[in-house]
């Protein structure tokens, strides 16, 4: 069930920033999901770096957690506006 749970941070990452400015997504397993589990999803902006020209590149650090306790884990870089 792992890559549900890898799939649901996904979306939700890529209905922020769009899939388009999507350049790297990875993620580890942590704890199997089961059966009834509430999951929350969570993202950090870590750094950004500038590229110029109003764009820079923001990683992300990434949660899929049920209570405390993170099921996936991951960081993406995304394409961002700084200007």
């Amino acid at each position: 069930m792992g890559q549900l749970t890898a799939g649901l941070l996904a979306g939700w990452l890529t209905d922020w920033c769009g899939v388009e400015n999507l350049l790297k997504y990875e993620v580890r397993f942590t704890t199997p999901l089961t059966i009834g589990d509430v999951v929350e999803l969570r993202g950090v902006v870590a750094s950004v770096e500038e590229l110029g020209e109003g764009f820079g590149v923001a990683t992300v650090e990434l949660t899929a957690a049920r209570g405390k306790d993170p099921l996936v884990t991951g960081r993406a870089s995304v394409v961002v506006r700084t200007g």
